[in-house]
């Protein structure tokens, strides 16, 4: 059970760090391409925040089965 509730959590992590490393890649490519984003009818940050619901959605529930599993190991 210890080595489940340690791959939950680099997988939490993993996620979490995809997450930030894809948000700071699309904030630099905006600034370094703005006229690329002013063609678009969303705004340029609709990206960021698809991935961020996606994320919390995926870390909520890591969370919980990590939850559930440390209560077994305790």
């Amino acid at each position: 059970m210890r080595r489940l509730y340690q791959i939950l959590r680099t997988t939490l992590w993993a996620f979490v760090g995809v997450f930030l490393g894809h948000s700071i890649y699309l904030c630099y490519d905006y600034v370094a391409h703005p006229a690329l984003y002013a063609m678009r009818s969303a705004p340029w940050y609709t990206g960021i925040l698809v991935y961020g619901a996606f994320t919390a959605v995926l870390a909520v529930a890591l969370l919980i089965a990590m939850k559930i599993i440390k209560k077994r190991i305790s």
